[in-house]
């Protein structure tokens, strides 16, 4: 039903490409992350928060070029049944389900199993066909409960919020920063400065009924006395700022998947990073696959060939890779 062609991952029946990788006529987008949601396609289907933030981002209407859907709802496209569930990744990320009334084939696109209180949870999809991301498909990536990780937070700021000091914490404006503004906050700290860049895209989460907290934007020309005690959130790019140059005893960390391995925060230029990311660890993978009860998968992005490999030996699944070209990801 699905294959790989020039603009990415296609399916001739419902003629439509899923998160193609360059515009195309008729795309499915799992969710809105840059890397997966490319501009200039005529018609797209999303989950009508993806819709919302891809307006947001893309600063114009879709209305007339666009079919939100829910969740579960289900919609004939061509010769298939099409319909999205919760992949746990982002707000309005979804997984893809495809039924030509013989074989259902599911695309994960980006998920997570954890626990987060700024998006649904992931829904497992039974299907004969997964597709599945392999973005941390190596035994070393494995994430420590949300609740253990804000207290190492929340800890590691004391030190400089006892010396009327904010910390700043790097994490990507789409779903890594309104998770960690939620889940501070129901560990107890209350203030925040986030970039300017994930202002609207935590109005649109709140619109969809989930806890953000009250923040202000954090820019280059503030002083020292007006942040104290808080936490600044925001991309990577912050690490350039004047506002950082200028108070280099600001503590800084990146919050990332990657910080699992050794050497990352070297890179990064910083003394401090977080374990934390938006997709599934190694255990996860396992688990949706074993429970999606598919008979073969494919594994595509980051370490598909060990996801595969090892699926492969366990003898009940069939796995292979599946190479689609994207640019490196903006939400790890």
């Amino acid at each position: 039903m699905l294959e790989v062609k020039e603009h990415g991952l296609y399916c001739a029946l419902g003629d439509f490409f899923i998160d193609p990788t360059s515009p195309v006529e008729r795309a499915v987008i799992t969710h809105a992350h840059a890397d997966h949601a490319v501009d200039g396609s005529t018609h797209i289907w999303a989950h009508e928060a993806t819709i919302r933030i891809l307006e947001a981002r893309w600063d114009r209407s879709l209305a007339r070029s666009s079919s939100p859907l829910k969740y579960k709802e289900t919609t004939e496209v061509g010769e298939v049944g099409l319909s999205l569930h919760s992949a746990g990744h982002v707000l309005g990320s979804s997984q893809v389900r495809l039924d030509d009334g013989k074989e259902i084939w599911v695309v994960t696109g980006d998920y997570k199993r954890d626990s987060d209180r700024s998006c649904d949870p992931f829904e497992v999809v039974p299907c004969h066909r997964l597709v599945t991301e392999a973005t941390f498909a190596l035994p070393v990536f494995k994430w420590q409960p949300i609740e253990r990780l804000t207290q190492d937070i929340l800890r590691w700021s004391e030190e400089a919020f006892a010396q009327d000091l904010p910390v700043c914490l790097f994490a990507y404006s789409l779903g890594k920063t309104q998770r960690l503004m939620a889940e501070l906050s129901a560990a107890g700290h209350s203030q925040f400065l986030i970039h300017r860049s994930a202002d609207k895209i935590c109005q649109i989460y709140r619109e969809f009924g989930f806890p953000i907290p009250d923040y202000q934007i954090f820019v280059n020309n503030m002083e020292v006395e007006g942040t104290k005690g808080a936490i600044i959130i925001g991309p990577p790019v912050l690490q350039n700022s004047r506002f950082l140059k200028k108070h280099k005893n600001i503590p800084s960390a990146f919050v990332s998947g990657w910080m699992a391995l050794r050497g990352m925060r070297r890179r990064r230029r910083l003394a401090k990073g977080f374990i934390m990311s938006d997709h599934a660890d190694w255990q996860s993978l396992i688990k949706t696959v074993e429970q999606s009860q598919a008979k073969h998968v494919y594994a595509t992005h980051g370490y598909s060939d060990v996801l595969s490999r090892y699926l492969n030996s366990k003898g009940s699944i069939e796995a292979d890779e599946l190479l689609v070209l994207r640019e490196s990801a903006e939400d790890d």
